[in-house]
């Protein structure tokens, strides 16, 4: 395997998009009333909405996470992207 020149720039581009990424996911607080309000749902229903995503996103991570232990990393992200 060939080792590419930019291999610090993907890392250094990586961490500013998990960061974005991770604010993103825990700004609920922030919208939660303007999105209760604009969908007309409840703000627990809202609630609701969002831990109901994390939890699927914590089951959904350990399942890809053992995939990726058995075939790698390639095909597994390469089948998420499908």
């Amino acid at each position: 395997m060939t080792t590419s020149r930019y291999r610090w720039v993907i890392v250094a581009a990586g961490g500013p998009l998990g960061c974005f990424a991770i604010g993103g996911m825990f700004s609920l607080p922030v919208f939660l009333q303007p999105i209760a309000r604009d969908t007309g749902w409840s703000v627990t229903g809202v609630s609701r909405a969002m831990t109901i995503a994390f939890l699927a996103m914590a089951f959904t991570s350990m399942i890809w996470g053992t995939l990726s232990d058995w075939f790698g990393p390639l095909p597994v992200v390469l089948t998420e992207l499908r």
